[in-house]
């Protein structure tokens, strides 16, 4: 009982530990790749596009979000990253999307 006591406080400061590094992660988004977001290399792809998203009605003055839009534009994204691995990601939103975003 007492070891097992042990084995569990350790795993659960292990993840508290694990949690807190990942809370503390910056990502400067105008680096990330293409291949990056296709492969969840920096972080889960969805996130990535929920923030793009953000940022781009930001731009445009709008607090509005259109969720089947958002997955639709999301997809064409994916879809033209697919095939411009090293294009910067922010870049990629940009020519795949033209300038509505």
């Amino acid at each position: 009982m007492k070891r097992q006591l042990s084995v569990s406080a350790a795993i659960a400061m292990l993840l508290l530990c694990a949690t807190s590094a990942m809370a503390q992660m910056t990502v400067d988004v105008a680096k990330i790749t293409c291949k990056q977001y296709i492969l969840y290399e920096v972080v889960d792809g969805r996130t990535l596009a929920v923030w793009l998203s953000g940022y781009y009605s930001a731009q445009r003055g709008t607090t509005l979000v259109d969720i089947p839009d958002l997955q639709a534009k999301a997809d064409v994204v994916r879809e033209y990253c697919f095939r411009h691995y090293d294009e910067p990601l922010m870049d990629a939103v940009k020519k795949a999307l033209g300038t509505t975003k």
